[in-house]
């Protein structure tokens, strides 16, 4: 299987593109594929406190429901350090998504996309 990589960096302004991105994220694990969603920029702003349950998108769903799909497939979130602090946003918030998520860096930004098949950026 490929090795995806999902780069959510629209803020909660855009619903229908962030659960977009994290509904191709969610599928593509659900279809064996190894995923990382990485979220940066206004894209952290997504995953403040109760936030995730509140972005829906027109037919694209509920931004809640695909990271627990994608959690439960076997696919993996890393967040923008940086983006967290420039936005004020504790990191602890990952631990209440309900899906095992990790604090990243521009490098690992880096090394992610040079690692996968196939990039896609919402």
């Amino acid at each position: 299987m490929s090795r995806f990589l999902v780069q959510i960096h629209t803020g909660p302004e855009d619903p229908d593109k962030v659960t977009l991105g994290a509904l191709i994220a969610a599928e593509a694990a659900r279809a064996g594929h190894a995923v990382t969603l990485f979220l940066a920029g206004d894209g952290v702003e997504n995953l403040a406190p109760g936030r995730p349950a509140t972005v829906i998108g027109r037919g694209t769903g509920v931004l809640a429901d695909h990271l627990a799909a994608l959690g439960a497939a076997g696919g993996t979130i890393c967040v923008s350090r940086l983006s967290l602090q420039g936005r004020g946003l504790d990191p602890a918030i990952l631990a209440d998504l309900g899906t095992p998520a990790q604090l990243a860096t521009p490098a690992m930004l880096v090394a992610l996309a040079d690692a996968a098949d196939t990039c896609l950026g919402y």
